[in-house]
């Protein structure tokens, strides 16, 4: 009985001689756990390509700035979840679109009446794009000038190779072309889109074209071009595959 004692005695120092031991790893692995909750707090999709690369462009996010942008962000979400499928306004949208549908495919054309629901749905999508448009630019407007216009060169870089992107750059080569798109990125940001903004990106896709590539990445270029025109297209459109 005392021997059972004695055993009973020495495996409960043995436990509390462990336990500051248990508690002091327990301590040390909460630092891990916070830091993996604010890495979850990080900046999805665009925002968080936009963050990364600011910071690479040697012009990072304040905390000041990061915090207000959560807040741009989730407002742009909020006015945009109207727009939604099952959004009050995307539902109207939705509505209008297939009356007017209906009305186009009726036996008796009523042009009044579609008239008035064509108006009705393009006002209805200007709308929509307002609302996306100022929401994008409250969201740009925390932004420096500096922060601006190196997330402007970035965007026209990956533009440019995304035009090249049925040919491997080599890392020298994206460098060169990430150079060329920062020196024209602020006229090309600041063109209204369509034809200027057009004429900006084809000048400089035909000056990478040029002065980047090789001879062997152009006819890789002009092969996949003739390719792609070659598809067959249905009901005059290209294929998902041309695009």
């Amino acid at each position: 009985m005392k021997l059972r004692y004695l055993l009973l005695c020495t495996m409960a120092a043995a436990v509390l001689s462990l336990s500051p031991a248990f508690g002091a790893e327990t301590a040390k692995t909460k630092p891990a756990e916070k830091s993996k909750q604010a890495a979850g707090e990080t900046f999805k999709g665009e925002w968080g390509v936009m963050a990364a690369e600011l910071k690479n462009a040697g012009c990072p996010l304040t905390e000041a700035q990061e915090k207000e942008l959560k807040e741009k962000i989730a407002a742009k979400e909020t006015a945009m979840a109207l727009w939604g499928a099952k959004g009050e306004k995307g539902v109207k949208l939705a509505e209008a679109q297939k009356a007017l549908e209906e009305a186009n495919k009726a036996p008796e054309k009523d042009k009044t009446k579609i008239a008035e629901l064509k108006k009705l749905v393009e006002d209805m999508k200007a709308q929509k794009a307002a609302a996306d448009a100022d929401a994008t630019k409250a969201i740009m407007g925390v932004l420096t000038a500096q922060q601006k216009d190196a997330w402007d060169a970035f965007r026209l870089f990956r533009a440019i190779t995304g035009a090249f992107k049925k040919i491997d750059l080599t890392d020298a080569q994206k460098a060169k072309v990430r150079t060329m798109a920062a020196a024209v990125s602020k006229d090309w940001a600041k063109a209204e889109k369509g034809e200027k903004e057009k004429t900006i990106f084809n000048k400089l896709k035909a000056d990478v074209e040029a002065q980047v590539l090789t001879a062997e990445q152009r006819e890789a270029l002009k092969a996949a071009a003739a390719k792609s025109e070659s598809k067959p297209k249905t009901d005059g459109k290209e294929t998902p595959q041309a695009k």
